[in-house]
C-alpha cells in the first residue's frame, strides 16, 4: 500500500541524481523485503495479543485478538515513521 507513494517521495527528494536515486530504490527494497520478513514472523509469534492485552474481547477468540494486535503494532509503526518523515524530510 505504501511502496508508490514512497517510491514517489523519494524521486522528489533524489530531485534528479540519479546515484541519490538507486540509492534510495535500494534501500527501500531492502526495507520492503525486512518488512515482509517480520510481517511472516509476527503472524508465527502466537503470544502478539499479550503485548496488547485490550484486543482480547469477549466477542472474539484468540486469533481475532492476535490479528486486531497486528494491525495495531502496524499502525502504530506506520504513523511513528510518517511523523518522522514529515519531521527530519525538508
Amino acid at each position: 500500500m505504501l511502496q508508490t507513494p514512497c517510491r514517489a517521495l523519494l524521486a522528489n527528494l533524489a530531485a534528479g541524481d540519479q546515484r541519490k536515486m538507486r540509492m534510495a530504490i535500494a534501500g527501500l527494497s531492502f526495507f520492503v523485503g525486512v518488512g515482509n520478513v517480520l510481517g511472516y514472523a509476527a503472524d508465527s509469534y502466537s503470544g502478539l495479543h499479550h503485548i496488547f492485552p485490550f484486543t482480547r474481547t469477549k466477542a472474539g477468540d484468540v486469533y481475532c485478538a492476535h490479528l486486531k494486535s497486528c494491525f495495531f503494532l502496524s499502525i502504530t509503526l506506520l504513523l511513528t515513521l510518517a511523523t518522522a518523515a514529515a519531521v527530519y524530510v525538508k
